[in-house]
């Protein structure tokens, strides 16, 4: 797939943003769309394992401390923030974070959903897990738990806002179909709606 020139992309919506569950795909698709776009992109899980590196400790050290001191997302959220900022003043980029659109709220924005079987088979060869079970416990597991966290310091409305289709530009079920078909449909909504 050719590449689209940055000069192409609408200078008030630079920022791309997708969101989604673990194992939807979201990953795969920002890193399409920067290569497309010849656009820098951020997981918002480096930046997660940056600030725990920045605290000097482990990721899951962290993610402890989250889930006892929930302002530690905080630090993720306006360590994504800062980042989107250094990419819109650079000419645009994109990020990829379960909360990204409601950190963006005008950004171009992206939400990817999947059957729950998917997400967990998916997630099972990505994360070398035994089983589909235990890939299904882990993932429920830790949903669970950031929802918690997300409820406790944002409040409850806020899982309501980050999953709510209305808010997003595009949706893409990403159920039945490869990487490479899923960023075809994307760039095609995008094209076809004159954005990003």
């Amino acid at each position: 797939m050719s590449s689209a020139p940055i000069e192409s992309l609408r200078s008030e919506k630079c920022l791309i943003t997708i969101g989604g569950l673990a194992g939807t795909g979201k990953g795969e698709l920002g890193r399409g769309l920067a290569e497309y776009y010849k656009l820098p992109y951020t997981c918002g899980g480096d930046i997660f394992r940056s600030v725990a590196e920045n605290a000097k400790i482990t990721p899951a050290q962290f993610e402890q401390t989250a889930r006892e001191i929930c302002s530690a997302d905080k630090d993720v959220d306006a360590a994504i923030w800062e980042r989107g900022q250094e990419y819109m003043r650079r000419g645009g980029g994109i990020i990829e974070s379960r909360r990204s659109r409601a950190i963006f709220p005008h950004s171009t924005s992206v939400l990817l959903v999947c059957s729950d079987e998917k997400r967990f088979s998916r997630i099972m060869v990505r994360d070398h897990h035994v089983s589909l079970l235990a890939a299904r416990d882990a993932t429920l597991t830790r949903e669970e738990a950031v929802d918690e966290r997300f409820s406790s310091l944002y409040g409850g409305e806020i899982l309501e806002t980050i999953f709510n289709p209305a808010l997003w530009n595009f949706i893409i079920n990403t159920s039945d179909f490869s990487k490479e078909q899923v960023l075809r449909m994307a760039i095609a909504q995008m094209s076809a709606s004159h954005l990003p």
